[in-house]
C-alpha cells in the first residue's frame, strides 16, 4: 500500500511452495524467516520498517 500510495512501481513475487520458500530464505540469509521481505535494486532492505527507512533516505537524498 505504501508503494502504491507513492505511485512507485514494484513487483510482487508470491512464493507458493516449500522449495521456493527455502530458496528465498537462502537468498536472504539465515536470520530472515518472515515475510514480506523487500528488495530495492536487488538489495534487501527488510520488511515494512526497512522499506520506510529506505524511502525516507531516498527522499532526503533527492532534496
Amino acid at each position: 500500500m505504501i508503494l502504491k500510495s507513492k505511485s512507485l512501481a514494484y513487483e510482487e513475487i508470491k512464493i507458493d511452495d516449500e522449495a521456493e520458500r527455502m530458496a528465498f530464505y537462502e537468498k536472504c540469509g539465515p536470520s530472515v524467516r518472515q515475510m514480506p521481505q523487500i528488495f530495492i535494486n536487488d538489495q534487501r532492505v527488510g520488511g515494512l520498517a526497512g522499506l520506510q527507512a529506505a524511502l525516507a533516505q531516498l527522499g532526503s537524498q533527492s532534496q
